[in-house]
């Protein structure tokens, strides 16, 4: 929704952005324990304790969905907005193009 109403200034906002690679990267885990992990899942109740695998694409997703939830509190805050004064680094990790920069900032 936040994307839908101001398309611009989130789309150059560096939380966002860490947001998207967040949710792709968590997608990509539930891929790979559905079609990995998950197809012993019959034979979990008899063995005792869940497979290391298992465990830990748990504590991966957990760690994923906690990183997603903050970067998205994050993007309200613009510390790296275009028109500010700051690095080369942070801009060109920004997505600042040279005509968004104020030349008269730096």
């Amino acid at each position: 929704m936040l994307f839908y109403a101001i398309p611009l200034r989130t789309y150059y906002n560096v939380f966002f952005r860490v947001k998207v690679l967040l949710l792709i990267l968590a997608g990509l885990n539930a891929f790979a324990f559905h079609n990995g992990i998950y197809r012993n899942i019959a034979t979990w109740d008899t063995d005792g304790p869940a497979p290391r695998a298992a465990r830990r694409a748990g504590m991966v997703s957990l760690v994923l969905w906690a990183a997603i939830v903050f970067s998205g509190r994050l993007i309200a805050y613009n510390w790296f907005d275009c028109g500010k004064p700051q690095s080369t680094l942070i801009n060109a990790f920004a997505g600042c193009t040279p005509d968004m920069i104020d030349p008269y900032s730096q």
